[in-house]
């Protein structure tokens, strides 16, 4: 079965970010400007993403519930069963048709399509020429849509006509047992049944600032620490499609920013970031085989979250204080694979649950157009100063992490 841990989370200022699972492409191009001093910015952003597939470790895009169509033997439909009498039914129809508990019964068939949509409300206030400051508090509201089904196998459907040969009931009741092999695991291993959910949800909020370093008549060099705040829902172990809000650990993280004027109405951008994700404890499950990561097995297992890097590159036309500019960037970005500790189970399954939280890299393109009149205020040529900007990125290659466009939309203000 598929373990689908969807987490987003924002950086702040300018060059914020969605991470999912726990990359996704960027959704805005990074620069280094800062507010004067004692401006107070506030900015509205809404940011969409539909998750249908992912790249998998091979670099290949594939159906995100790809997983979850698996091969199940008899002997785990017999596992399932709730009591020995079942078990034992489910026995005597195999052997009296000549069917192996090893044999095939059929596959599982998997759908999971989600999409997010988060408001991301921000204030920011320029502390002096050089310093900003601002804080996120991003709100998520997500509708997943899951179901798994059952395709019988030529075993499976000699076991189903070999129980209706003897009595009708019985076919019934094999029929049953085939296609609901998922639901009957589901619940004998104690996790939340499998269904479609729509919620409303806080996320992990960000502390950030941005220090202006250097500036001269075309260089501009800054610095963007950033604080995320452990305040969203972290990840469930009970259920199999999980789409947190948070990562449920503290993170810290600095972007270096530098941007040169090449010409009165282009610019070249470029920027650094590393990440470090705290270790910290959390609920997980521990597989039992590298084919199946569902469990019964429940530990609070120490978790040490792989460190973040990016980099990227970007060319903005125009003024971003006056009239339209159009932006266009390059975006690279990789996470470490986790490691989790524990003391209850064997150390393998520990480093089955890390082949489960892997390396993750993701190439993405953002395109941006946008429109300010900053400039006409100061001149008294527009009655209030704003900024709006549209975004879209696109990730062209990965491993590990979802194959998702995101969309995104702000209006910025002043006073």
């Amino acid at each position: 079965m598929l373990r689908i841990v969807f987490r987003v989370s924002m950086l702040l200022l300018v060059g914020t970010s969605l991470q999912a699972a726990n990359i996704t492409a960027p959704f805005e191009v990074e620069q280094s400007a800062t507010l004067p001093k004692k401006v107070r910015n506030p900015r509205f952003r809404n940011v969409f993403i539909m998750m249908e597939d992912r790249f998998s470790d091979a670099g290949k895009v594939e159906p995100l519930a790809a997983k979850l169509n698996r091969p199940i033997t008899f002997k785990e439909i017999i596992n399932n069963q709730p009591d020995e009498t079942q078990k034992n039914l489910v026995r005597g129809t195999l052997l009296a048709n000549g069917i192996s508990e090893d044999g095939i019964a059929g596959s599982t068939t998997g759908d999971v399509n989600t999409t997010v949509n988060v408001m991301l409300p921000t204030l920011a206030y320029g502390v002096n020429e050089r310093l900003t400051m601002a804080v996120a508090v991003p709100v998520y509201k997500v509708s997943i849509r899951s179901g798994a089904g059952f395709a019988r196998a030529d075993d499976g459907q000699r076991f189903v006509d070999g129980a209706a040969a003897s009595n009708t009931m019985k076919a019934n009741e094999a029929a049953d047992k085939l296609n609901n092999a998922v639901a009957m695991k589901l619940t004998k291993l104690d996790y939340q049944p499998l269904k479609d959910e729509d919620f409303t949800a806080i996320g992990d909020v960000r502390v950030a600032g941005k220090y202006r370093v250097y500036r001269d008549g075309k260089n501009t060099f800054a610095l963007k620490p950033v604080l995320t705040l452990p305040t969203g829902h972290a990840p469930n172990a009970d259920k199999v499609v999980d789409i947190p809000t948070g990562d449920g650990q503290y993170d810290f993280g600095s972007s270096v920013i530098w941007d040169r004027q090449l010409l009165s109405w282009l610019r070249f951008g470029a920027m650094g970031n590393y990440t470090v994700q705290f270790p910290d404890r959390i609920d997980r499950r521990l597989p039992t085989s590298s084919t199946d990561s569902l469990s019964a097995d429940k530990e609070l297992v120490g978790r040490d979250s792989g460190d973040q890097m990016a980099a990227g590159a970007s060319l903005t036309y125009g003024s971003l204080t006056r009239g339209f500019s159009l932006g266009a960037g390059y975006n690279f970005q990789f996470m470490n694979k986790a490691s989790f500790k524990g003391e209850k189970y064997p150390v393998e399954r520990y480093q089955l649950l890390e082949a489960q939280n892997p390396l993750q890299s993701l190439h993405s393109a953002t395109v941006m157009a946008g429109f300010g009149t900053i400039d006409w205020f100061k001149e008294k040529k527009f009655v209030y100063p704003f900024q709006a900007f549209l975004a879209y990125s696109h990730p062209f290659k990965g491993r590990n992490v979802v194959a998702a466009d995101v969309y995104s939309a702000e209006l910025v203000m002043f006073f």
